[in-house]
């Protein structure tokens, strides 16, 4: 019966992988869904469930077929994929391939077994997802820019969407999106996968008016709601109007790993050099008006290359004495995070949840924008102003915006405490639409 399941929620998304942005979308949802349900199980429906295990008390369960949950011998080891072939298996394979008229052969039944090994494989996890969705008052999809073929491709984030919005349909539990972003979809296996997993959802929400867009672009009609980013809604215990902003001139700075080839899906070895090249200059800027500077990332993992490179050029350069000023913090939870940008002045990131976060705090940030996203975030913060593209190669622009913004803190502060408070509101409407006594899904 369904009132057998109603503590039981599924959280879908990359939650888990070194993204403190992630992470807080989590944390918000988790705290929102204990706060109505007491209680409550939460499931987190990820691609790193070792690093997501005990999370706020999350449970993992893997968001695809190519993620297990066997426990690895340490936690930095990350999930346990299928065991590499036995030496002498590959032996005989080996032996076969160099036999003359055998090799064409040999790779079509090889392709053919392979095919048909990956459908069963794929049909016995669908299978268990269904097992386990039944049991569950809803799934929820509340990542940021999770619909996006930019990184994995049209069979990837959008294909397994799709599959899991079809569990949901099979087993009559309700599908959800909680302002979503929506980014690059433009192939047809995309665009059709994207499409039909929205158009299965018993409610959707996206976080700016152009995801809504690029969703009804896609043939979505019906109810597409605008409403902010779940970070928004995050409860922390550093509160913004007891933030204990720093008197010594404290500023953040967050390289990103934009466009590195090592990582990034659009490979430019010139703009990511760019990119650490005028965060460098602005860091030495920053040094010689003796302001304090902490070198830190929102992203734990993919980041920690451009702040270990971006440190280096830094130091090359830097005035004699000027490097004691410069400090490079951890924070590898959003609460650490928050803690340490409460204290800060200001904060330049090229993040969206380098932007979002630090608001929550209400210290103001300069963006360094790569997407429409951040441009329309800063936008309806009133913050144009301190908004440049990331691929600005004037440092003087740059510091230009700082002194305008020490010259404006209080003001800023307050305007950027009004707006997160908007925020918040229209984000509890929408739990309370979502999850409250008036739900439209029964509790």
């Amino acid at each position: 019966m369904r009132s057998e399941r109603r503590s039981k929620f599924g959280l879908l998304g990359p939650y888990s992988f070194g993204n403190l942005g992630n992470a807080a979308l989590q944390q918000a949802l988790v705290q929102q869904i204990q706060k109505r349900f007491p209680g409550a199980e939460i499931y987190g429906c990820c691609i790193d469930p070792e690093t997501n295990r005990g999370d706020g008390g999350v449970l993992p369960f893997p968001l695809t077929r190519h993620i297990q949950i066997e426990r690895s011998t340490s936690r930095a080891d990350g999930p346990r994929l299928a065991a590499p072939p036995a030496p002498s298996q590959e032996n005989w394979k080996s032996a076969i391939k160099r036999v003359p008229l055998v090799q064409p052969s040999y790779q079509l039944v090889r392709a053919i077994w392979t095919m048909s090994r990956d459908f069963a494989d794929e049909c016995a996890f669908l299978l268990r997802a269904c097992r386990f969705a039944k049991d569950f008052r809803m799934l929820i999809v509340g990542l940021g820019g999770v619909i996006d073929e930019a990184w994995n491709g049209p069979w990837g984030d959008a294909l397994t969407l799709f599959e899991w919005a079809v569990v949901a349909k099979v087993t009559r539990t309700p599908f959800v999106f909680l302002s979503v972003g929506v980014e690059k979809v433009d192939s047809p296996p995309g665009r059709f996968f994207a499409a039909e997993a929205l158009s299965l959802a018993a409610y959707r929400s996206f976080r700016d008016e152009a995801s809504r867009r690029k969703v009804e672009s896609l043939g979505v009609g019906g109810t597409n709601l605008v409403v902010p980013d779940l970070a928004f809604s995050l409860e922390t215990p550093v509160r913004a109007e007891n933030a204990a902003h720093s008197s010594n001139r404290f500023v953040g700075v967050s390289p990103m790993a934009y466009c590195d080839p090592r990582v990034w899906p659009t490979k430019d070895p010139r703009a990511y050099r760019q990119h650490l090249k005028i965060l460098s200059q602005l860091v030495l800027w920053l040094l010689r008006e003796n302001y304090r500077v902490a070198l830190i990332t929102t992203q734990i993992r993919m980041d920690r290359a451009p702040l270990r490179e971006l440190k280096e050029l830094v130091l090359k350069d830097a005035p004699a004495g000027a490097a004691e000023n410069l400090s490079e913090p951890q924070a590898q939870t959003v609460d650490q995070f928050l803690a340490l940008v409460s204290q800060m002045d200001f904060f330049v990131s090229a993040r969206l949840h380098g932007v979002v976060l630090p608001f929550l705090v209400d210290t103001p940030v300069l963006a360094l924008s790569h997407s429409e996203k951040i441009d329309r975030l800063m936008a309806d913060m009133g913050l144009s102003n301190f908004c440049l593209s990331i691929k600005c190669d004037d440092v003087n622009r740059l510091a230009e915006r700082i002194v305008a913004m020490e010259s404006n803190q209080e003001k800023l502060r307050a305007q950027i405490r009004r707006k997160v408070s908007e925020y918040r509101g229209r984000l509890q409407t929408q739990y309370d639409q979502i999850l409250g006594p008036e739900s439209r899904f029964p509790r």
